[in-house]
């Protein structure tokens, strides 16, 4: 039995569990955008991709709660990510009234399809010809930290595997000040979904729960000396061990 396929299959056992079933919407002052991930496949046309075109990109939206007032230091709260097939009023829409409590005040660029979300304050701020970071700075370092991770982590996301990406990025970032508490809340989570196959998991917007083989294993390999730990390979195997340490989810 090579260790690289059941590393793969135990890290996506793992991702399946990173998403709570019964977790609060963000609430209070939340910023909102969209954003893309290169990803090129041989069917892509090489010239394209340019502007707000689709091609060769993965497409994403995210909102962060922003608990910092204006004049200090920035700090963020809880983060929720996820994938989407465009960026039109409807995916937009539906994004932020499954993730943003009633009466939040969500802040966006001046994108025309953020107008009028549902059930929520909304503060839209045209950007121009100035740097969107200024605009809405919690998001894009968000989003910064996500494409340094995808391609230092991964080098480079895959879209059948994106929105299990995106859950374990958002997992780390929510807990990176309570690192100690992250392989318990994870085993919580795991004994509060629904069992799922691996090609459920794998599917898009799917949830699934990892074998108690796989706790074991990687309770072990957390407890073991480097040089005898289970998994013991560069990459997404080696990765796995690390899934709980966050050192750099801020």
């Amino acid at each position: 039995l090579s260790w690289a396929p059941a590393g793969n299959a135990t890290a996506s056992r793992l991702r399946a569990a990173m998403v709570a079933p019964e977790r609060t919407p963000l609430s209070g002052l939340v910023e909102a955008d969209e954003t893309t991930i290169p990803f090129r496949t041989k069917d892509d046309p090489p010239a394209g991709g340019q502007g707000r075109s689709h091609d060769g990109k993965l497409l994403l939206i995210g909102a962060v709660e922003v608990v910092s007032s204006k004049n200090e230091k920035l700090t963020l709260g809880r983060l929720r990510l996820a994938p989407i097939a465009d960026f039109a009023r409807t995916s937009l829409h539906a994004f932020i009234a499954a993730n943003t409590a009633p009466g939040s005040l969500v802040k966006t660029d001046g994108l025309a399809a953020y107008l009028g979300p549902p059930n929520v304050a909304h503060g839209p701020h045209v950007v121009g010809t100035m740097a969107a970071h200024l605009v809405l700075p919690g998001i894009h370092r968000v989003f910064a930290n996500l494409k340094t991770w995808a391609l230092g982590v991964y080098h480079g996301l895959r879209r059948k595997h994106l929105k299990a990406y995106l859950d374990e990025f958002v997992f780390r970032f929510n807990r990176r000040r309570t690192r100690h508490a992250s392989f318990a809340s994870l085993l919580g989570i795991a004994m509060a979904i629904k069992p799922r196959t691996y090609k459920e998991i794998i599917q898009l917007g799917s949830t699934g729960l990892y074998s108690h083989l796989s706790v074991l294993l990687l309770g072990l390999a957390l407890k073991m000396k480097p040089e005898y730990r289970l998994v013991h390979h560069a990459g997404e195997q080696e990765h796995l061990i690390d899934l709980f340490l966050l050192g750099n989810a801020a």
